[in-house]
């Protein structure tokens, strides 16, 4: 690709026209530029994508995490492992559920069947009934311009 931008800024300069300068090219333009930039921090004034919790939270999902997480320990757990598995051929070697990287995707602290205690690492979705404990969904509603179901009726 950098062979290609040489060439391109190679021709701008033999045919004495920059891209910036065009009528084709107005979304380079200096003002276009500055103008974005001042829209751009306008906006993230005023909405915060990643609201500031106390928890861990699936920004995804927007599940909370419990105590039986440790996936944002993920480095350390590997380290760990590693250490342990020095000097062990491959059939010897044994983690420990605790040695593990629990991620909690399929169950949670709402798990209404387990409370997190059997089947936090569980695959199968049927076997956990989860009531999930969600975030404050208002700054997606905000982004995304998401009016709730008893609005949209009265209008």
């Amino acid at each position: 690709m950098h062979a290609i931008n040489t060439m391109c800024e190679e021709l701008e300069i033999l045919a004495n026209v920059r891209m910036d300068t065009t009528d084709q090219h107005v979304d380079v333009s200096e003002f276009r530029v500055k103008k974005d930039a001042k829209d751009i921090k306008n906006f993230l004034n005023g909405f915060h994508p990643f609201p500031e919790i106390n928890k861990i939270l699936s920004i995804v999902s927007g599940v909370v995490g419990g105590n039986n997480i440790n996936c944002h320990k993920a480095y350390e757990v590997g380290i760990t492992s590693m250490f342990k598995m020095i000097g062990q051929t491959f059939n010897n070697i044994k983690l420990k559920r605790s040695e593990k990287v629990r991620i909690g995707l399929l169950c949670s602290p709402a798990c209404t069947n387990c409370q997190s205690q059997s089947c936090s690492n569980v695959i199968d979705e049927d076997s956990c009934d989860i009531e999930e404990e969600t975030a404050d969904s208002s700054s997606v509603e905000q982004f995304m311009d998401i009016q709730p179901e008893e609005e949209k009726a009265k209008k």
